[in-house]
């Protein structure tokens, strides 16, 4: 203890009084004993002491005894009394005449002597500035009173002059008020003054606690001594509401207890308080929700249905080629649209704050109420119906389609973050799908996802470790079949795995956006692979290469192209570009742009897969095309399906027409040879001939080859 206290230890025991006087003399205080009652008193009546230790049972004046007989003289002075267990009631019965606390005369009592003195010191500081504070409250009050008549005029300009309204109450009715409170609840004197402030308040606050029995509360606390500051939601006179933070205090005026409510208007912090709670909460383009909204509405929902049972299901929609109309149309629109979907999507909500943005072009919707899975499924129908409509945006319709993951509380999971780690899983999966867009989670589908993260993370070091390499399939000439070209194929082989299908490792390539690096290395390995086939003496073959959409329109193909042909000395005709109908058919204008800076370059261009796109011929007549090839699932069916038959005719007759080269892909059969043959297509590729190979068995290949090779088609 850091303060020292005189006190008076009296005990008629020595033993126990010598150790009392020790111990207290050890924290630093100053002790006097008294060996009984009597003499305690009078050492008291002589001595001024800040606390009394008194034993319970002594002879003479007992503790009981003398602690009356000092809450009558002394009702300021603290008495701790000191009983041996079996008094211990009799020390309880002490503490509610007057002592202040007590002490068991056993060692494991004495051990809380300092606590104990300090619990008392502590109250008897609390007493003193509350004693302070009310004495110069009182003396304020009476002077004020005293000064009232001749301070008046001054007071009064005080009062009106006063930043804050004040307001003087009597009970809960009005005696007084300056002209800031008319000002703030916009009334005259004679609406305000002799009403009830509860009439200017509504029946709920903000926080649904009634007006009537808050008010009550803080009423009664100023009058147990405790000034009261809190919030207060008011109503005005004629309409509307303001927030204000009251200081509640008590006065006596004319010997009545009144109270003075000092009245701030806090409506422009609150509404600050509530736009920080909107920023963090809500979505600032859309005003619905956002991420960390959901998480916690999401967390509410759980621990109700924890307590209630039932389900739930969470519905994340994703806007498909989002991005592309940012990129063509701007961001604006691309903000307009993502505004109009919210208040599209809003009807389904089946309670507030239903629906959510996620992020980016992602939408949650969460749902309560659905019976089962199917009906979870129809309402994600309902989504896509709603998207059927065009958006109308600048004066233009703007059409978008949706991909949608479905998962369910209990079934897919318990928690916030596993719920919305499976919704994600199953909207990666419908990403993925073709035709039907909506995919409900199952646990495949955790395990498919962490297989392809895993084939992920193994692809970002496939390259810096050289686990990539080139294979070449040759392409021949018809009717002769003479090598004349090749098409470059990635593959991969896995330290672990061995040689990995590309039917799983590209489209993670193309997804996670690693075909851009990747796509380029390609490029100049290719061109690398050509300038040494033409050192050793190779015939120049054109050398096709497949071009990703992620690469044509955003991995600087133009410059990539252009530094590897010039790093290598290659003559760019000898380069085929390979790109696809639906990639032809994003953002037009700047596909033909990018072409046509490709075919200055020197090199040729060619829609691979022809025939299993949706490719307007109009276009195709306008774009810079060399080439088509035919897929290889029509040439599987020739010459034995009419049908395939016909589809592959009709290319080469197109192709005839507009000056195309064609080359039919998947030939593997001698009948697919002779038919194609037959309708002299310029080119077969496929097994029939050769599987892809790596580099030095296509050099093999072409060794073996002693026919001069054709020409490079200038086409």
């Amino acid at each position: 203890m850091t303060d020292s206290y005189r006190l008076l230890v009296i005990d008629d025991d020595k033993m126990m009084r010598d150790a009392l006087v020790s111990r207290l003399e050890t924290l630093g205080h100053q002790v006097v004993s008294a060996d009984s009652g009597v003499t305690g008193l009078k050492t008291i009546d002589r001595q001024a002491f800040d606390l009394v230790l008194t034993d319970l049972e002594m002879p003479g004046i007992s503790g009981k005894a003398l602690t009356c007989r000092l809450k009558e003289r002394y009702p300021d002075l603290p008495v701790i009394v000191i009983s041996v267990k079996n008094s211990m009631q009799s020390a309880i019965e002490l503490l509610r005449l007057g002592a202040w606390d007590y002490l068991e005369k056993t060692p494991e009592g004495l051990q809380q002597l300092e606590a104990v003195l300090a619990r008392v010191f502590e109250r008897v500081r609390l007493l003193e500035e509350n004693r302070a504070y009310k004495l110069r409250l009182e003396e304020q009050i009476e002077r004020r009173t005293e000064l009232l008549e001749q301070e008046k005029e001054r007071y009064r300009l005080l009062f009106e002059s006063a930043h804050d309204a004040i307001v003087l109450l009597k009970g809960d009715r009005i005696v007084n008020c300056n002209q800031r409170a008319l000002q703030l609840f916009a009334v005259e004197a004679d609406t305000m003054l002799g009403h009830s402030l509860l009439g200017f308040s509504p029946l709920l606050q903000p926080d649904d606690l009634y007006s009537d029995d808050m008010y009550a509360l803080y009423c009664q606390r100023v009058c147990d001594g405790s000034p009261q500051n809190f919030e207060w939601r008011f109503k005005r006179h004629g309409g509307g509401w303001f927030d204000a933070e009251i200081s509640l205090n008590g006065l006596v005026l004319g010997g009545e207890t009144h109270f003075q409510a000092l009245i701030r208007d806090v409506s422009e912090r609150r509404q600050h308080l509530e736009e920080l709670f909107r920023q963090a909460h809500f979505d600032e383009l859309t005003n619905i929700p956002n991420r960390h909204r959901l998480n916690q509405t999401l967390a509410t929902v759980l621990e109700n249905l924890a307590i209630t049972g039932g389900t739930c299901h969470l519905l994340l929609i994703n806007i498909n080629k989002l991005q592309h109309i940012n990129d063509t149309l701007g961001h604006d629109r691309g903000d307009e649209l993502l505004q109009q979907l919210a208040q599209r999507l809003l009807p389904l909500c089946t309670f507030r704050e239903a629906l959510s943005r996620f992020v980016g072009n992602e939408f949650m919707l969460l749902a309560t109420a659905l019976p089962s899975d199917e009906a979870a499924e129809q309402l994600a129908r309902q989504v896509f119906r709603l998207l059927e409509e065009p958006f109308v945006i600048s004066g233009m319709d703007i059409f978008v389609s949706a991909s949608i993951g479905i998962c369910s509380y209990p079934q897919d999971g318990a928690t916030v973050e596993t719920l919305l780690k499976n919704v994600e899983t199953a909207l990666h999966q419908a990403k993925l799908q073709k035709r039907s867009r909506i995919q409900r989670y199952n646990r495949e589908l955790s395990r498919h996802s962490e297989e392809r993260l895993a084939l992920e993370n193994s692809l970002h070091r496939a390259l810096e470790r050289q686990e990539f390499e080139l294979f070449y399939q040759p392409q021949l000439a018809m009717p002769d079949e003479r090598i004349v070209g090749m098409e470059v194929l990635l593959r991969w082989q896995h330290p672990v795995e061995g040689m990995v299908s590309p039917v799983r490792f590209i489209p993670v390539l193309e997804e996670s956006g690693l075909i851009i690096p990747v796509g380029r290395w390609v490029i100049r390995q290719a061109c690398q692979q050509l300038r040494t086939w033409a050192d050793q003496g190779l015939p120049p073959l054109e050398c096709s290469l497949n071009i990703s959409a992620l690469q044509f329109h955003r991995g600087y193909l133009v410059e990539t192209i252009r530094g590897a042909l010039q790093e290598f000395g290659i003559d760019p005709r000898l380069l085929c570009l390979e790109v696809t109908e639906s990639l032809i058919m994003d953002d037009v204008e700047q596909t033909i742009a990018i072409m046509e800076q490709l075919v200055e370059l020197g090199v040729s261009l060619s829609i691979d897969d022809f025939g299993t796109g949706y490719s307007s011929l109009s276009y195709l007549r306008r774009m810079p095309i060399h080439e088509l090839k035919i897929d290889r699932s029509f040439i599987i069916s020739i010459p034995g399906e009419q049908s395939a038959n016909a589809i592959v005719d009709t290319i080469l007759g197109m192709a005839a027409c507009l000056n195309l080269r064609v080359v039919a892909e998947g030939v593997e059969e001698r009948a697919q040879r002779d038919y194609l043959a037959e309708k002299r297509c310029a080119r077969i590729q496929g097994f029939y001939y050769s599987r892809p190979v790596p580099a030095d068995e296509f050099a093999r290949l072409l060794t073996e080859d002693t026919r001069e090779p054709a020409a490079v088609d200038q086409r």
